[in-house]
């Protein structure tokens, strides 16, 4: 059955891990997206799986990790606010006219102690000038939307209180970091983006670049 499942998988849906649609933090699970209901309701059946249960028994014909069980349900059934944040999120990366599957995600992770002001981490203006230097190509709608190509990422943490704080990245702690979505002008530019910038140094040569694709 695995190679067959496999197939599959890889012809009829889109899987993209679930990120939280204003940080962009990847969450401990994925989406799985088909071209129609009769699609998705077909490989929920062929995991043997009742999707109407909200904890299926574990499957035997496949490997997850130790104590792990899935969980998979159809659209319909999501919850509410899975759609509404994935909505949200597919708003914010298209962005300026960007296609979808254009997007990356940079990540500049310093070592920590001195403040960016110091050079630990860079700004968005400084990443914008890097990348313009890289002849990156943004998005058609870039300049229009205010320099929508390069958009800083806002961070946030939840108190003992149970508020939501924006967190400073001014690299005053161990492994501070600043993230930003590159919009390009299609996915074979952000592609390339992600070779060249992925574990890229910083000016500084006090932390590295993170690049990744983003859906």
């Amino acid at each position: 059955m695995g190679d067959e499942l496999c197939c599959f998988l890889i012809h009829e849906k889109l899987v993209t891990p679930d990120r939280h649609p204003v940080t962009l933090q990847q969450r401990p699970k994925y989406t799985i997206e088909f071209s129609d209901a009769a699609s998705a309701k077909k490989f929920v059946y062929s995991l043997n799986l009742d999707y109407q249960l909200a904890n299926p028994p574990p499957m035997t014909t496949t490997t997850l990790p130790p104590a792990s069980t899935p969980k998979v349900s159809l659209p319909v059934q999501a919850a509410e606010q899975v759609k509404n944040d994935l909505r949200t999120l597919r708003g914010t990366l298209t962005s300026g006219k960007c296609q979808l599957g254009s997007s990356v995600l940079l990540v500049a992770s310093g070592l920590g102690g001195d403040t960016k002001e110091n050079g630990k981490l860079p700004r968005t203006e400084e990443v914008r000038q890097m990348l313009e230097e890289a002849d990156v190509q943004f998005c058609v709608g870039d300049q229009e939307d205010g320099g929508v190509g390069v958009q800083r990422i806002l961070q946030l943490r939840i108190t003992d209180s149970g508020f939501k704080v924006r967190v400073r990245a001014d690299g005053s702690s161990r492994g501070a970091e600043s993230k930003w979505i590159v919009r390009c002008r299609d996915p074979a530019e952000a592609h390339r983006v992600v070779r060249d910038w992925n574990a890229r140094e910083l000016p500084n040569g006090l932390g590295k670049f993170m690049a990744e694709m983003i859906y």
